[in-house]
């Protein structure tokens, strides 16, 4: 390989081994307390909370759950108390009025969680330093 060619070749492979670095941290061992299967109970929102059974379900670096009319999934990262989601994907069900309203607000306060705690069994889920959701053990 010429002299010309072997340096470009070089600075890729060195900036692809900088950018694979400097990625997102990889989630530690999602931690026992967090695992299983929740309801929730309280949100952060004027509206009230439905008739539908509103699930979340921790399984490893995995979620999945109802949120009214559809069942939705994304992956979890978790560092100590940090608490990310990736894209949160949902299935296609029609909601309408309320139900819609209420899916929407649910997983919008979702996708904002940043950290997470469980005290007296119950799992709480906040974002700008104020609870959002509050969940409790199937």
């Amino acid at each position: 390989m010429p002299r010309i060619h072997r340096i470009p070749v070089m600075i890729i492979a060195v900036l692809s081994v900088a950018l694979v670095s400097c990625g997102t941290p990889k989630s530690t061992t999602i931690p026992e307390e967090l695992k299983g299967s929740w309801t929730l109970t309280w949100w952060n929102s004027t509206q009230e909370l439905p008739d539908n059974k509103i699930t979340l379900v921790i399984d490893g670096d995995e979620i999945f759950g109802n949120s009214t009319c559809n069942g939705y999934q994304s992956t979890l990262t978790v560092q100590k108390d940090a608490f990310r989601l990736g894209v949160i994907g949902t299935t296609f069900v029609l909601c309408t009025g309320e139900l819609e309203s209420t899916e929407n607000t649910y997983l919008g306060l979702l996708k904002a969680v940043s950290r997470w705690r469980v005290a007296d069994g119950v799992l709480i889920l906040s974002s700008r330093g104020a609870d959002s959701l509050r969940f409790s053990s199937l």
